[in-house]
């Protein structure tokens, strides 16, 4: 669903700000940039993949380009410039989904006719309002109240 959709992108800018902001130290730090080039890289590979199975599966009529794989794969390159102004994320991320509530589009991808089509606009927003949110310490109490019970792997991934 494109909500859902929209609140994956949320949490992973949110997420990643988390992270970059616990980056303090050189080393730290280049370990976060390893590890988002190393997910985009994924990303970019299961994104590939599915649009070229779509494609020869449905003989180039209707194949997968803007799918979820995609959207997350563009968040995660265009959120990266707003770690460093997450005041900026905020006002561009608010702008955004305001925007796209009422019905404007600044820009979306062309689909390519398959059935799996997100909402670049909206996924994009959504990400960096995550960073503006982490910014602000919108979620901070929720976190010290979970963080304790939840397992290595489960702090990891989110």
């Amino acid at each position: 669903s494109r909500t859902g959709m929209a609140l994956m992108c949320l949490v992973a800018g949110y997420t990643s700000t988390h992270r970059f902001n616990n980056a303090c130290t050189p080393g730290t730090l280049q370990r976060y940039a390893v590890r988002a080039l190393k997910h985009m890289f994924l990303l970019g590979i299961g994104a590939l993949l599915i649009t070229l199975v779509s494609y020869v599966r449905s003989k180039g009529r209707r194949y997968i380009c803007t799918g979820a794989l995609h959207l997350l794969l563009a968040a995660t390159l265009v959120h990266l410039p707003f770690l460093f102004v997450p005041r900026m994320a905020l006002a561009v991320g608010t702008t955004g989904v305001i925007l796209r509530i009422f019905g404007y589009t600044v820009w979306e991808p062309r689909s390519c006719g398959g059935f799996d089509h997100q909402p670049f606009q909206l996924g994009l927003s959504a990400q960096l309002l995550g960073i503006g949110f982490c910014y602000m310490g919108v979620l901070d109490p929720l976190h010290r109240l979970v963080a304790p019970c939840m397992t290595e792997w489960v702090q990891i991934w989110m």
